[in-house]
């Protein structure tokens, strides 16, 4: 039997890389530096400042390995959290490491199988930017957010320049190996006009800096292994080990090898349609 032929639909084509891409690493996902904890556990205490009382059920969107839903349902252990990710090997690493009130679904974030009106609180935590339609994404979001109920988001602004080189260097041996990645190319969100768009009002937005350390180099690499950047560079087959070679050369030099990330954050609320 032949394999099936790749999809020929963008946007069916840019998910199938999502889960290969995300999938592939579902099991070392942000293990070996907390980067995405870190900022799931600011974004849930930025969510919980705008809730107004106990909250029943509560939404992650693009979770992951649930980090964001992790955090909420530690602060609300009584509310129903949901988190769904369109990645299924994303959901059973999550589902294998979460409280007993959090029920886990595989879902596109653009059309989610919630009821509207479900969710005093959703939350989507660095991952608007790599939705085929982050627009769409919002408006599912709205829908399944009560009147009054709170979004929050964030999403990662620039890191420090000295490691931009690690990108160039990829996307290099990318073209030189004749590959063309859907997600290798984050798109930057107007999040106060796009929530706005999607049907939140009352946006409050901020933007916080967390530094990261790495023991060493291989520490970094490890790090970059575990990321979505590390299904792109398996995908090097040969090339992968010069590039490996290359990048710790450099890295080795760095002093202090901190990484320092800005983070936009944004919390709304559901307007009434």
């Amino acid at each position: 039997m032949r394999p099936a032929a790749p999809s020929t639909d963008p946007a069916q084509a840019h998910r199938a890389e999502m889960e290969a891409a995300f999938g592939g690493n579902a099991s070392t996902y942000d293990q070996a530096l907390p980067f995405f904890a870190t900022i799931a556990d600011r974004l849930a205490d930025a969510i919980g400042d705008r809730l107004t009382g106990p909250p029943g059920v509560l939404v992650d969107v693009a979770a992951g390995r649930g980090a964001l839903a992790r955090a909420m349902s530690a602060r609300y252990p009584r509310a129903l959290t949901v988190a769904s990710d369109l990645s299924l090997g994303m959901v059973r690493a999550a589902a294998g490491n979460a409280a007993a009130h959090v029920h886990h679904v595989q879902a596109d974030a653009e059309l989610l199988p919630l009821r509207s009106g479900l969710a005093d609180a959703v939350g989507c935590s660095t991952s608007l930017r790599l939705f085929v339609s982050p627009a769409a994404a919002v408006r599912q979001l709205r829908r399944v957010t009560r009147p009054g109920g709170v979004l929050g988001v964030s999403e990662l602004g620039p890191s420090d320049a000295k490691w931009g080189f690690f990108g160039d260097m990829l996307r290099r041996e990318l073209r030189r190996a004749g590959v063309r990645p859907t997600h290798g190319a984050a798109r930057p969100q107007a999040l106060p006009q796009l929530v706005a768009a999607g049907g939140f009002t009352q946006c409050v937005s901020f933007e916080e800096t967390f530094t990261f350390e790495f023991v060493d180099e291989s520490h970094w690499w490890e790090w970059v292994q575990s990321q979505s950047q590390g299904h792109l560079v398996r995908g090097l087959g040969d090339g992968a080990a010069p590039l490996r070679e290359a990048a710790l050369a450099v890295v080795r030099d760095f002093r202090p090898m901190d990484l320092r990330q800005r983070v936009r954050f944004l919390t709304a609320l559901a307007g009434r349609q």
